[in-house]
């Protein structure tokens, strides 16, 4: 069978109602959609945004965590470099955003996304060490230990819930087209599969 990944990025508690708006029409509309939400556990640095004692997300996460796997997307996504610092830093920051994000996550599978897909030499090892199964860069999913829940035959397709990157019409249009694409794959026999 071939599986649907349907992957969001930049989750953090200021676009919950936008998740309300998009995301969860589109479960209304699909039944057995699952997605795996790459989640900035301090986003912009900002208390209020830390995902660990934020009262909102953890009621978000709640109703949903059905069809929603949380994994981490860095620590902030305040500075452009987060993954591309020496080794020290770069680590404290993974780690830290991992102990935020632990109690959301699935059961020994860990992803990571470095913030606007940037790492270096140093981000696959730190992984590794920290306990991470598998690292989600550009479009490819870096395996990093085996798991139970690998998958051979997916299209992976990428999504953003930012508002800062666009108006809500435009957002409106690119979830009304993946409602679209997601009901002619399911037209085709595909089902749907996290990370």
């Amino acid at each position: 069978m071939t599986y649907i990944v349907l992957v969001s990025f930049d989750m953090n508690p200021e676009v919950i109602l936008l998740w309300k708006q998009t995301w969860d029409k589109l479960k209304k509309e699909h039944k057995d959609l699952k997605v795996t939400v790459f989640t900035i556990p301090v986003f912009q640095e900002r208390e209020i945004n830390n995902v660990f004692r934020n009262k909102d997300f953890r009621e978000w996460y709640k109703e949903r965590k059905k069809y929603v796997e949380v994994q981490q997307q860095g620590y902030s996504n305040k500075k452009k470099n987060e993954c591309t610092r020496f080794s020290t830093s770069q680590e404290r920051l993974i780690k830290s955003g991992f102990r935020k994000l632990y109690n959301y996550m699935p059961d020994n599978t860990f992803i990571f996304r470095p913030p606007l897909d940037r790492m270096n030499n140093y981000t696959i090892s730190i992984l590794k060490s920290i306990g991470f199964s598998a690292c989600l860069r550009h479009k490819e999913i870096i395996f990093l230990k085996s798991t139970n829940r690998e998958i051979e035959d997916y299209e992976l397709i990428r999504t953003s819930i930012n508002m800062k990157q666009r108006n809500s019409d435009d957002i409106q249009q690119i979830y009304k087209k993946l409602n679209e694409h997601l009901y002619s794959l399911e037209k085709k026999g595909y089902g749907y599969a996290t990370v």
